[in-house]
C-alpha cells in the first residue's frame, strides 16, 4: 500500500526505511508493523556480543581486572551497564516504531 501523500521527502523516507520495518494498514485503519530478518539480525547479533563479552570478562578476570584499573573502570559497573544497555535497546526499538508510525500516519 503506497502512502497517500505526493511529498517528495515522504516518498524518500518511505523507500529508506524499508529495511528494517514497515508500516502497513488495512481496510478499518489498523496499523501493522512488521519487521524483516534484517531487524532480527541487528538484535542478535548485539545480543550475542553482549553474552561473549560477560563470558570473556568472567573466564578472563587478571586481564579485565589490569584493563579496568588501567582505564579507572569499575567491575562493579558492568552489571548495572549491560541492564541499561539492554533497557536502551528496548526503548530506542519502541521508540523507533512509534516515530515511523507516526511518521506513516502523516501520508495515509
Amino acid at each position: 500500500m503506497q502512502p497517500k501523500c505526493g511529498s517528495r521527502f515522504a516518498a524518500q523516507s518511505s523507500a529508506a526505511d524499508h529495511g528494517l520495518a514497515s508500516v502497513e494498514r488495512d481496510d478499518k485503519g489498523k496499523t501493522y508493523v512488521t519487521t524483516g530478518i534484517a531487524s532480527v539480525a541487528v538484535m542478535e547479533i548485539v545480543f550475542i556480543l553482549r553474552i561473549f563479552l560477560v563470558e570473556w570478562v568472567t573466564h578472563h578476570l587478571e586481564k579485565a581486572y589490569l584493563y579496568s584499573a588501567q582505564h579507572h573502570f569499575d567491575l562493579n559497573l558492568i552489571a548495572p551497564a549491560f541492564v541499561l544497555m539492554a533497557i536502551a535497546m528496548v526503548v530506542v526499538r519502541i521508540g523507533g516504531v512509534v516515530v515511523k508510525v507516526k511518521r506513516a500516519s502523516i501520508c495515509w
